[in-house]
């Protein structure tokens, strides 16, 4: 987990690695409204964006290999389509069978406040657990944080940023690299690492 103090404040910015991303979603398994709320705000959605979360607004691209996008009608920076994968178009579908939620129904109920609580309860479960007190840290923001680096390294594009803000609703530059944009994942860092020579 990288973690970095915000300025002027006590909070932090918190990136999870792929190892980590995978135990949230892991540990909330058992808590499957959870589990699709961290899953979305790993996709980059913003807190406020999840009632956005309903099968009426998924959008199956016209291309050759199966893929989605979910339509955010209204979100903070007006209409976009965030990418989702495969695995939360099956997951939201299980879901909706499961809680007979109305396919034009929100399949995340719960308010703003009850979803920041949800991130943060499962960090201090997993703090618990793994003795790793940096889950404390975490917060739904972080998880779109996650998702904004993560997908800026994997493109390895230079148009990276211009479609990443586009994907994930950001219209300042300089707001996107300085608060969401992160060191490269751990993951990545071995890997350019074993490249160069430097391991």
């Amino acid at each position: 987990m990288q973690i970095e103090p915000m300025p002027e404040s006590d909070e932090y910015r918190v990136w999870l690695s792929d190892g980590e991303q995978s135990q949230l979603i892991n540990h909330l398994k058992e808590r499957p409204e959870r589990q699709l709320a961290a899953r979305a705000m790993l996709h980059g959605l913003r807190n406020d964006e999840l009632r956005w979360v309903r099968l009426s607004q998924i959008r199956e691209l016209d291309a050759e290999d199966e893929a989605y996008k979910l339509r955010i009608k209204d979100g903070k920076t007006g209409y976009r389509e965030a990418p989702i994968s495969r695995d939360m178009v099956q997951q939201m579908r299980i879901y909706k069978r499961a809680s007979s939620t109305r396919k034009n129904r929100p399949l995340i109920d719960a308010g703003k406040r009850a979803r920041r609580r949800w991130i943060s309860d499962a960090g201090d479960e997993l703090a618990d657990e793994t003795g790793d007190e940096d889950w404390r840290k975490v917060s739904p923001h972080d998880l779109r944080r996650t998702w904004a680096t993560s997908t800026y390294y994997s493109l390895d594009t230079h148009y990276a940023v211009d479609i990443i803000m586009r994907w994930g609703g950001w219209k300042d530059r300089e707001t996107f690299t300085n608060n969401y944009l992160g060191r490269e994942t751990d993951e990545l860092a071995v890997q350019m690492m074993n490249e160069s020579g430097l391991r």
